[in-house]
C-alpha cells in the first residue's frame, strides 16, 4: 500500500509556491512543455540520487549501492535480536526456526555470510525494506520536509508516490516520480534543504 499516494512539492498559485514563480515557469517551459531534464545549482560533488527511467517512463529513485548479505554474527544480532555469543540463545533460535530437537543445532561460522532460509528471508524483508537502494532512498526521501505544508492553489507542478508494498505479499519500498518536472521541484527543495545531493537520470538496464 501507498504510505502517502501524493506528496505536493510546488504549485504556480502566487504564495503557496515552494518553488519560486519564475524557476517554476521555467520547470514548467522546459519539463512539461519541452519534455526534457531540468535540474538548477544541483551540486557537483556530494551524493548522488539516481533517477531510475523504466519504460514507461516514470521514474524510480536509488541512493547507494547494492548491499551484500550480512554475516551471521550481523543477520542475528541487527535482524534477529539475538546475541551472536550466547550459545543458548542461538541454539534457541534454531529450534525455532528449523523445528530442531535439542541437540540438533548446527554450529553457526558467525564470520561467514548466511545462506538458505535465512538469506531468503533477508532478502524479502530487510533488503526490500531497508538496505537496498530504493529502499535507502525511500528512507531518506521519507525523513526531508519535502513540502511547506502550505496548500496549493492550483495544479502542483510535482509529485512523489511513497509506496510500501506494490501488490499483496510485496515488501519492495521505493519512491516513484512520474515526470521531469517531479525531479527538478525535487532538486530545487533539496537545495534549499542544503543536502548535497544532486539527481542524475539513469535508463533501467
Amino acid at each position: 500500500m501507498n504510505r502517502r499516494d501524493f506528496l505536493s512539492l510546488c504549485g504556480l498559485a502566487a504564495g503557496s509556491c515552494i518553488i519560486p514563480v519564475r524557476l517554476a515557469r521555467a520547470i514548467r517551459d522546459t519539463c512539461v512543455l519541452g519534455g526534457q531534464p531540468y535540474f538548477i545549482n544541483a551540486p557537483a560533488s556530494g551524493s548522488v540520487l539516481y533517477a531510475v527511467q523504466n519504460t514507461s517512463s516514470e521514474f524510480t529513485f536509488r541512493l547507494g549501492g547494492e548491499v551484500s548479505p550480512p554475516t551471521w554474527r550481523e543477520y542475528l544480532e541487527d535482524s534477529q535480536g539475538i546475541d551472536p555469543l550466547d550459545p543458548e540463545a542461538v541454539n534457541a533460535w534454531q529450534r525455532e526456526q528449523y523445528g530442531l530437537e535439542p541437540g540438533e543445532e548446527d554450529e553457526i561460522a558467525l564470520d561467514e555470510p548466511i545462506d538458505g532460509g535465512a538469506l531468503d528471508h533477508w532478502c524479502e524483508w530487510d533488503y526490500s525494506l531497508r538496505y537496498g537502494p530504493e529502499a535507502q532512498a525511500y528512507r531518506y526521501l521519507e525523513d526531508l520536509p519535502l513540502d511547506d505544508g502550505k496548500k496549493t492553489g492550483g495544479s502542483p507542478l510535482g509529485n512523489l508516490r511513497f509506496i510500501e508494498g506494490d501488490r499483496p505479499g510485496s515488501n519492495c519500498t521505493y519512491v516513484e516520480a512520474p515526470d521531469h518536472a517531479t525531479l527538478a521541484c525535487l532538486q530545487h527543495r533539496l537545495n534549499e534543504l542544503a543536502t548535497d545531493i544532486r539527481i542524475e537520470i539513469e535508463k533501467e538496464s
